[in-house]
């Protein structure tokens, strides 16, 4: 599969590393296929699943095709160090929406889990009637009993709403321990075309804490879907993402994958006035 590129906005590509920071734990951009950590201490990705379908000239993976196993498809890393489990922390991606309750990235086992502890964060997309938004769940203590479930819409109807087919950046920045609205933030903006611009919505929450499981860092899906050899879940993402980050700690807008970062010498490279973060495309058979 190709997709056409359409207008560029924000300038990342090789010049991506210089954004990343102590507090980025990994960043997956999928450039020539690949499945490394461009930046950040963790572990490459390793897949489950089939039909990468790498994309060009911006590298992507799509989780989709006419292959039904494709639906199955995830991409994990190892997690037992705890490296993604951080009580404060950034997620980011980029991705087309597809019209569904989907997860992007996640440190859940399973999406009901009463007894194992397997429970710990998830971000996605959520549509629920004729609003959709983002979707973030996680558990104080490993099981579904201490879970709580925080969707964008339900905080800010119609605010952060998507259009399905569309090419969007998402985010969650979250600090645990502060339970006030400034401690969990939803941003996104459309990425489709140019000139639209970042929107978010805060909530409050309750706990304090999320669960160290231990659980596989996932994309495309939780981490039984394949990874632990269970079937996929529902909730599986099934289009193209091209980049994901976590970071560990609650990033301020300014500092988001979406922002125009500064000159730095031996660092970013900004090409005139273009700013692109990444061409948008739609996927052809």
């Amino acid at each position: 599969m190709s997709y056409p590129p359409i207008t560029p906005f924000l300038l990342l590509g090789s010049c991506v590393l210089a954004t990343g920071s102590a507090e980025t734990v990994a960043y997956y951009d999928f450039e020539s296929g690949s499945l490394a950590s461009t930046g950040g201490s963790a572990g490459d990705l390793t897949s489950v699943g089939t039909n990468p379908s790498i994309a060009t000239p911006f590298s992507n993976i799509s989780f989709g095709g006419v292959d039904a196993n494709d639906n199955a498809k995830v991409l994990y890393a190892d997690n037992s160090s705890n490296a993604f489990s951080a009580d404060a922390f950034t997620i980011e991606a980029i991705f087309q929406y597809q019209g569904a309750s989907d997860v992007l990235a996640s440190t859940f086992d399973t999406v009901n889990s009463s007894t194992n502890k397997g429970i710990g964060w998830l971000f996605g997309t959520r549509a629920s009637g004729s609003e959709n938004g983002f979707w973030f769940a996680y558990s104080t203590d490993g099981t579904d009993s201490g879970r709580k479930d925080i969707y964008s819409e339900e905080v800010s109807p119609g605010t952060l709403d998507m259009t399905a087919g569309s090419y969007y950046y998402a985010a969650l920045s979250v600090d645990m321990s502060d339970t006030s609205a400034t401690g969990l933030t939803f941003y996104m903006q459309d990425i489709t075309t140019a000139g639209n611009s970042l929107l978010s919505v805060s909530a409050t929450h309750t706990g304090t804490s999320i669960y160290d499981t231990g659980t596989e860092f996932t994309i495309g899906d939780i981490a039984n879907a394949s990874v632990l050899g269970g079937s996929p879940s529902g909730v599986n993402y099934t289009g193209p993402i091209d980049a994901v980050r976590y970071s560990n700690t609650q990033l301020a807008a300014d500092d988001l994958l979406i922002s125009i970062p500064e000159p730095a010498a031996g660092g970013i490279i900004l090409v005139g006035s273009i700013s692109a973060f990444l061409v948008a495309r739609r996927r052809r058979s």
